[in-house]
């Protein structure tokens, strides 16, 4: 690099002499500025990194501790648990006999209500398709009284 720059300077001239040094200094602090950029980015990848390991740590001291908590809460739910499936086993048995009977009279009730839903829909739908057809027909009745009105008037 340092013979380059020598003989740039002699070949410059008197006046280039200067012009040369110029642009030198300036590839100076191009060069002073982006290694100062890549030291500020460094600092912040760095910076980053390390923050990411903190916070991870920091996650897994929670999750060990929340695990302990939970695995002494686990054994008194367990218990808790097997007592209140008993419980609702019986019942669950109590209901079931309950329910048959309900339900035979349930299903005869809903086919009903079926039925009659599905009556009501189709009504529906004919009572839409006549009017439908109703306004296409009044359509084209008004098209021709208002053509024989325009005729009349034109007449007078």
């Amino acid at each position: 690099m340092g013979k380059k720059r020598k003989r740039r300077r002699r070949a410059a001239g008197k006046g280039g002499r200067r012009r040369g040094k110029g642009i030198m200094r300036r590839r100076k602090k191009r060069r002073k500025r982006r290694r100062e950029k890549r030291r500020r980015e460094k600092r912040r990848r760095e910076k980053r990194r390390r923050e990411k390991r903190r916070r991870e740590k920091r996650r897994r001291e929670k999750r060990r501790r929340r695990r302990k908590r939970n695995s002494r809460r686990r054994k008194w739910r367990k218990r808790r648990k097997r007592r209140k499936r008993r419980k609702r086993r019986k019942r669950r048995e109590r209901r079931k006999k309950k329910r048959k009977k309900k339900r035979r009279r349930r299903r005869r009730r809903n086919k009903r209500r079926r039925k009659k839903k599905i009556r009501r829909q189709r009504k529906e739908k004919r009572r839409k398709r006549r009017k439908k057809k109703r306004r296409r027909r009044n359509r084209r009745r008004r098209g021709k009284r208002r053509q024989r009105s325009s005729r009349g008037d034109t007449a007078d």
